[in-house]
């Protein structure tokens, strides 16, 4: 008779030896693209722009290299962006989304900019005032390209229509003081290896309901926009459970496995859960 049960600790495997790193990137390619300009390009520009107005649209769109953190689970991803004071600014929501082709910095227009994908939205508030930090958690977009699941061609920014006039200029990677040059913070564990730290924020219970199935039940604050995977101790994807839906508040989830040492990963727009636990024969 198989028997279900939740097991506290860590379960190490060779091929991912590191656990709770944190890593801080700089853009490889930003640049921003503008409605009334339709052919100019702003790669060499020492400033991202966003904004609405009547007429006028301004999307930046920005790039992170990660191929040296393929694999691995976000804890927390951060995108940071300083807006600069002494230009015009307006704040209000941003609209956070993946780019969904491959862009050049010094060639990309409104002309000929690359698509965005809306399966993951994350909407964000621009700060008070101008002359700090814009931070805009963006684990749920940052764990999609870790994972494989989607092709990393960096982030595009936009202004929903909001009934007002929004606009914000922010440093680019050419900005002349290398500190409030736009920064990606990641903090991650590999694959296969669970993190007490992370299972603070969200509720995400795992009861034993029979010898055949495992029931997992979700305590969110609110409804949310997630993911929920099954993977085995070396990190392979077992099975997705919820692919970005809207899950509410107090979900139960079952699912059914062979014998072995599994980790449930729920992805939220703000938090990464890890739960380990194991099929006993």
């Amino acid at each position: 008779m198989k028997k279900w049960v939740l097991v506290l600790g860590f379960v190490f495997c060779l091929t991912f030896p590191l656990i709770g790193a944190e890593v801080e990137l700089e853009p490889n390619i930003d640049s921003h693209i503008n409605k009334t300009y339709p052919d100019d390009t702003y790669g060499s520009n020492q400033s991202l722009v966003i904004g609405t107005k009547v007429s006028q649209g301004t999307i930046s769109l920005i790039q992170f290299d990660l191929t040296s953190l393929t694999g691995n689970i976000v804890d927390q991803a951060v995108l940071r962006l300083y807006t600069l004071s002494g230009s015009e600014y307006s704040p209000g929501g941003v609209d956070i989304y993946r780019i969904a082709a491959p862009w050049d910095e010094n060639m990309v227009t409104w002309n000929n900019q690359p698509p965005e994908n809306r399966d993951i939205n994350l909407l964000r508030s621009l700060p008070p005032s101008s002359g700090s930090w814009f931070e805009s958690s963006v684990g749920e977009i940052v764990q999609t390209w870790l994972e494989g699941s989607f092709p990393n061609h960096g982030f595009y920014l936009s202004v929903p229509d909001q009934g007002k006039l929004v606009v914000a200029s922010m440093a680019s990677k050419e900005y002349a003081d290398p500190a409030l040059r736009p920064r990606l913070y990641i903090q991650y564990h590999a694959t296969g290896v669970t993190d007490d730290r992370i299972e603070r924020v969200v509720m995400c219970r795992i009861h034993s309901i029979s010898c055949q199935s495992v029931d997992v039940n979700l305590d969110l604050p609110s409804p949310v926009m997630a993911s929920l995977r099954i993977y085995d101790a070396c990190g392979s994807v077992v099975e997705t459970l919820i692919q970005n839906s809207l899950i509410r508040e107090n979900s139960n989830i079952t699912w059914q496995g062979s014998p072995g040492v599994y980790f449930l990963l729920l992805t939220t727009p703000d938090v990464v859960v890890t739960k380990k636990f194991i099929i006993a024969r």
